[in-house]
């Protein structure tokens, strides 16, 4: 939807995403929305979400095909982003509906089943500054994370989805700057819960250089290794320089989240 959207707008404007929780349990069938089988949609919890471009809007002449396998009224479009979309809905049991006025914008608007089942996080462990395993983390101390990359870009796009996650991000440009940043955090005691270096640096000290330099003065520390050059045989053998995990790069939410699943705590 948001590539249809930045298509839809030439690449110049707004696109407004938005999601709410919408409760239908209570509601008489007469009133809960259709789905795509034009039957109200089952009593439930269920999730809106609504993109809204100010793109030129949808002609009224077409608008009842728009969901239909390579309808398109894009000189270079497949016909197929809106299908797959409603396929998608669809498998979900879901329903899409779209409002849109020419010279006005478009927004499309999905209902999908929200998940009933709520899932506790597991008990975290917490290591005390000697490495061994402690009690549960107090709620009031947010973990940190020191991000080195020499493009700030990247450190931008990591250190919002970690703050995302409820991190604290600290960042660096170059190893150097990394590995003292971490000493002076390590000689106050509050050493970063893990680090996240970037292999390959133009012009100073690379991700495994720092590697060593951290793992000098603390060999309890959790580092990941980032890198946008899978054939890199560091990659291939991380766990043989001291790195827990491997991040690729560019940055994903989903990726970095399996990454920090499998090496920590969330």
């Amino acid at each position: 939807l948001v590539g249809n959207a930045v298509q839809a707008m030439d690449k110049s404007g707004i696109i407004e995403i938005q999601a709410r929780n919408k409760d239908l349990k209570n509601m008489s069938a007469q009133k809960r929305p259709l789905g795509l089988d034009a039957k109200p949609l089952p009593a439930g919890a269920y999730v809106e979400i609504s993109v809204q471009d100010q793109g030129p809007g949808i002609p009224a002449a077409v608008r009842s095909k728009i969901f239909d396998p390579f309808f398109t009224t894009k000189e270079k479009g497949t016909g197929l982003g809106l299908a797959i979309v409603f396929s998608i809905v669809q498998n979900h049991g879901g329903t899409i509906k779209v409002n849109s006025k020419e010279g006005e914008g478009t927004t499309f608007f999905i209902l999908l089943p929200a998940d009933s089942v709520f899932v506790k996080p597991e008990r975290t462990i917490e290591r005390n500054p000697e490495g061994t395993e402690g009690a549960e983390p107090s709620a009031a101390r947010k973990k940190s994370v020191l991000i080195m990359d020499d493009d700030p870009s990247v450190r931008e796009s990591a250190s919002n989805i970690l703050l995302s996650f409820g991190y604290e991000v600290t960042g660096a440009e170059e190893g150097k700057e990394a590995a003292e940043k971490y000493r002076a955090a390590f000689k106050k005691g509050e050493r970063f819960d893990f680090c996240i270096l970037d292999l390959i640096i133009h012009g100073g000290i690379s991700g495994l250089e720092c590697a060593k330099e951290i793992l000098a003065m603390d060999p309890a520390a959790v580092l990941l290794v980032s890198s946008g050059y899978s054939d890199d045989p560091v990659l291939s053998h991380y766990q043989d320089f001291g790195f827990r995990g491997i991040i690729p790069k560019p940055y994903t939410l989903e990726e970095l989240r399996l990454v920090l699943t499998n090496v920590l705590v969330l």
